[in-house]
């Protein structure tokens, strides 16, 4: 075999090194990203700073395990700077988050790490409070930090390549690098969390059923207890809730009216139990009007199993009626196809079949597993309108 000398030079004193539970901080991960915040405001900045945070944590993961140990550490070092960031930038006023967000985009003078937490303390900003609240957490992230720096300063013998692959090192267990390292994602998963949830407590506010049964669709996830015990730790989130975001917030839901059960699976899970539709319809105030037509089309047929608006799938609801069909979803081209039917009645599809019916100014798709005749499908259409109208007019009453 003919000797490399470049992939010689360029792995020569790489050590390869695996973390057993890998797939599990890629799935851990996917819940962070999940936690959209509920500023409209910030919402895309948000998306993208929370994002390019956990593919920093991703990228960490990456680089350990190909033995890039200094730039691993590196990258969860600067997982915690872009979301404190996102943080430094939410608390600013509309205009003046303008001109500091031109500034970061044009990489022209911004505030570091420590400046931007001295500017948040000194403003008075929620991040303070929430710091204050917090201070055991907030003190363990200032270690985790420190600890991070001796890697990416390269502080200490075994930071360096040459010593960890020197042959008088070669059998040495690997496991204390891999505990060590593990600690430190582990800290920068909660760190992220934890500054995330400087901008709206919602992932862990809708943790609570009290709360959960009283507001409608969020579009972020409520974290899993399982996520905050391994990343923050419940004695930790108490402090938390202890602020004045989290009690504000809190105070609001929990004021408002309890939704019954089957109308939180429909506002929740966009499911419509036919069994229950007078429990439904008994907060019908609480539904959106699209929910609402929804209901009057379930209502109206026993044959009904999903109701789909027309605009490409935006919205969808299934019912207590369940399909014979295995595939859930519709192609692009189908969409088109079904689209460009004026009325659609009875369109096969996986043995089930489709058709379009109109309520209100809304048009949408229905998936039946048994054909319609063209009068029973007009009388249906009848039905559906005057009940939508009687439900909607029970709304405003």
């Amino acid at each position: 075999m003919e000797f490399n000398g470049i992939e010689y030079k360029e792995n020569r004193n790489l050590i390869p090194l695996e973390i057993p539970n890998k797939k599990d901080y890629y799935t851990d991960l996917f819940q962070l990203e999940n936690s959209f915040v509920s500023r409209l405001d910030i919402f895309q900045i948000a998306i993208t700073f929370i994002r390019e945070s956990a593919q920093l944590i991703t990228n960490a993961i990456s680089l350990f395990e190909q033995g890039y140990l200094d730039c691993a550490y590196y990258s969860l070092r600067q997982s915690l700077e872009t979301t404190l960031t996102l943080v430094y930038l939410a608390n600013l006023q509309e205009q003046e988050r303008e001109k500091e967000l031109l500034k970061w985009k044009e990489k022209s003078i911004f505030p570091m790490y420590n400046s931007m937490v001295k500017s948040l303390e000194e403003q008075k900003a929620i991040f303070l409070d929430v710091k204050e609240k917090m201070p055991i957490y907030f003190d363990g992230i200032k270690k985790t930090k420190k600890l991070l720096n001796k890697h990416v300063h390269k502080q200490g013998f075994d930071t360096f390549y040459v010593s960890r692959k020197h042959f008088l090192n070669q059998e040495r267990d690997q496991t204390p690098i891999i505990e060590e390292f593990e600690f430190c994602l582990k800290k920068c998963v909660g760190a992220v969390v934890v500054f995330r949830l400087c901008i709206d407590p919602f992932p862990i506010l809708l943790m609570d059923p009290e709360i959960y049964s009283r507001t409608q669709v969020f579009m972020s996830d409520a974290f899993t207890s399982k996520f905050v015990e391994k990343y923050v730790g419940f004695k930790n989130i108490e402090d938390y809730k202890q602020t004045d975001l989290y009690k504000s917030v809190y105070n609001h839901f929990i004021n408002l009216e309890k939704r019954l059960p089957a109308v939180l699976d429909l506002t929740k899970n966009a499911y419509i139990d036919k069994s229950k539709t007078e429990e439904i319809i008994s907060q019908i105030h609480l539904l959106r009007t699209i929910e609402i037509q929804a209901v009057a089309i379930a209502m109206m047929s026993d044959k009904v199993t999903r109701i789909i608006l027309s605009n490409f799938a935006t919205e969808s609801f299934f019912t207590s009626t369940p399909s014979i069909r295995k595939n859930w979803g519709f192609s692009v081209e189908k969409y088109l196809e079904f689209r460009n039917i004026s009325s659609l009645l009875n369109f096969s599809i996986d043995n089930a079949f489709i058709s379009s019916i109109s309520v209100g100014e809304k048009t949408f798709f229905i998936e039946h597993n048994e054909k319609y005749s063209f009068e029973e499908f007009e009388e249906f259409k009848t039905e559906v309108t005057v009940t939508f109208n009687k439900l909607e007019n029970s709304k405003n009453m």
